[in-house]
């Protein structure tokens, strides 16, 4: 939120800026998709040197990376909204997004001696981005940034999973490479 504040305030009466492509796509490693993810973002709103963008992305990773964890393949869907300012190339950017695994987790509840019960969940981590990005007027943008998240565990209460368990938070960051049209 502190984020969003500066950026509101640094970008307040601000002439106009030179235009930058609406439409990006780009490879991010780390970020948002945790280990890796491919991305297509497009400038919603444009005023001054403010740039408000909406991004989704997909990260696949093969049953054989997991094998030591689970039996199961991941398939991450990404989403972001991010304002970004400042002067010709360089722009600070802050935002906030969502990753979704659309494997379904199986987590048995014992729940006596003789029965037990399988239930399913899929796992949400929120994401909050601060860092720097660059757009080359050719179209190359280069991004840094730390994208800290915070993954509530799944606790099953009264027939249902809910996202009232604990709360963890990961440190994390990323580098993006792309091209802006």
């Amino acid at each position: 939120m502190l984020g969003l504040t500066l950026v509101n305030f640094t970008c307040i009466a601000q002439d106009s800026a030179r235009a930058i492509n609406k439409n990006a796509v780009f490879f991010e490693l780390g970020g948002n998709g945790v280990f890796y993810s491919i991305n297509y973002e497009r400038i919603i709103f444009s005023k001054g040197k403010a740039h408000l963008s909406a991004r989704v992305g997909y990260e696949f990773l093969p049953r054989s990376v997991f094998k030591a964890i689970t039996s199961l393949s991941s398939n991450v869907l990404l989403a972001e909204v991010n304002v970004f300012c400042g002067r010709e190339n360089s722009f600070f950017e802050t935002g906030f997004g969502i990753s979704y695994d659309t494997e379904e987790h199986i987590e048995h509840t014992y729940l006596n001696v003789e029965s037990s019960a399988e239930k399913s969940y899929h796992d949400i981590y929120y994401f909050y981005r601060i860092g720097y990005r660059y757009h080359e007027p050719s179209g190359f943008i280069f991004r840094a940034a730390a994208t800290p998240f915070i993954y509530f565990l799944p606790q099953y209460v009264r027939g249902q999973w809910k996202r009232n368990g604990e709360m963890y938070f990961y440190p994390w960051a990323g580098l993006s490479f792309g091209y802006s049209f």
